[in-house]
């Protein structure tokens, strides 16, 4: 008989949200707050760096709401731009939460029927009498991707303007307490409209979401145990020493450790295939979450203060966590720094070793006032050496012709004054 043993399925997910019931989903203290704060009807947002696990975040907590019998969408905004109309796009937002929620009401016959220009007022009416009217119950709907890339599109800015309508409209209109909202993004409040900012801190909850802790990662081990017996722990000992928990990263390097799936693992093997997989050159060009935490820091407006500020935190000196700086917070939502015990650092040896010193030579910006100012020192030291060889040069010529002058009435001959005077010109 054959001793063949079939390879287990790979359940780790390195792309995209898992599923709510993933044997491999860790709850962290995020979890139970956003279900809490939800369930409360109260106005959440999630904003944390790329691939810290909000997509999976919402999608579990909906999941959760929906066994306790409420109703709930998500609705992503990843991909859109300044090239849809309008229109187009408070349409689509309505037909999805139709596919969602599952109301009767066409979304583009009653987006017709309504006579109100204003754009705003219009979803505002649809989230009232269409969705409020047909669905009994609680309704939590969260908005992901709401994102730096999206933040100043009209469309984003109507969105939470009516989001922040409805929330203020509650105690005139009681129905609207059963419509509840999470934003998920990478973002921080203040990178939004300073009125909308203003609603969302004084009256929304945050939920900070975190790492991985080891303990709560044992669920990770024992699958890397099952496929790797008398290994698993020790493997992934070395995985965290490398992720200190962050979610995709973990996820990734576990995922494929299971796909090669051979018992011949160590800490170098882990350690090179780290290397393959992050820090060498062509994984660092290609490797999403790398490049995304590296386009936050390189598009921002003040790169050059936050490389400063990073030279800072990565050479070990101290730096206290402010939140109400807005340099520190483009860096921590890069992703690359975070905090702990008040202070900044570098939040995993994967980062440190992909932003190193010499990644932040390498990306220094260019200053031109500096490239201007020595073109234009450069520019005066070759015209005042022109204009002193000039000067040279015609003093010379000055000698020249007095000496000829000269030469010309001291000459003894008719033959010797012709010769002087031919000198001249």
């Amino acid at each position: 008989m054959s001793s063949y043993r079939k390879k287990p399925s790979n359940p780790f997910v390195a792309n995209g949200a898992l599923p709510p019931d993933s044997p491999v989903y860790i709850d962290r203290e995020a979890d139970q707050e956003l279900y809490q704060a939800s369930h409360a009807g109260r106005l959440c947002y999630v904003f944390a760096p790329h691939d810290m696990g909000k997509s999976s975040l919402a999608s579990r907590t909906a999941w959760k709401l929906k066994k306790e019998g409420a109703h709930t969408a998500i609705i992503t905004l990843s991909g859109l731009d300044d090239s849809t109309s309008l229109e187009h796009l408070y349409l689509w937002l309505t037909k999805r939460l139709k596919a969602q929620l599952n109301f009767t009401t066409d979304p583009t016959t009653w987006w017709s029927q309504q006579n109100t220009p204003d754009l705003v007022e219009r979803l505002k009416l649809f989230f009232k009498d269409v969705i409020l009217t047909e669905i009994q119950g609680q309704i939590v709907i969260f908005i992901d991707e709401v994102n730096i890339r999206i933040k100043d599109l009209k469309f984003v800015k109507d969105l939470l303007m009516a989001i922040e309508t409805l929330y203020r409209e509650r105690d005139d209109q009681p129905a609207l307490n059963r419509l509840t909202f999470v934003l998920l993004g990478v973002m921080t409040p203040d990178m939004l409209p300073e009125k909308i900012k203003r609603f969302i801190v004084a009256n929304g909850q945050s939920i900070a979401i975190d790492e991985f802790s080891r303990p709560a990662a044992q669920k990770l081990e024992q699958h890397l145990e099952a496929i790797h017996a008398d290994k698993g722990a020790a493997i992934f000992d070395r995985v965290y020493y490398w992720t200190h928990g962050h979610p995709y990263l973990t996820q990734r390097l576990c995922q494929v450790i299971t796909d090669i799936g051979d018992v011949h693992w160590d800490d170098e093997r882990v350690d090179n295939t780290i290397q393959a997989l992050f820090l060498s050159s062509a994984s660092q060009i290609n490797e999403p979450n790398i490049q995304a935490a590296e386009q936050l820091i390189d598009s921002s407006p003040h790169q050059r203060q936050l490389l400063k500020l990073y030279q800072r935190v990565l050479t070990n000196n101290r730096v206290s966590d402010d939140n109400d700086s807005q340099l520190q917070n483009r860096l921590k939502i890069s992703g690359v720094v975070t905090s702990e015990n008040g202070s900044l650092r570098v939040r995993n040896k994967i980062y440190e070793a992909v932003f190193d010193q010499a990644w932040l030579t390498a990306h220094q910006p260019t200053n031109w006032n500096r490239h201007l100012m020595i073109t234009l020192i450069l520019l005066m030291i070759v015209a005042i050496g022109a204009t002193g060889f000039y000067t040279y040069q015609q003093h010379q010529k000055a000698i020249a012709a007095q000496e000829l002058v000269d030469h010309f009435h001291t000459a003894s001959s008719p033959e010797q004054e012709i010769a002087s005077l031919a000198g001249l010109f």
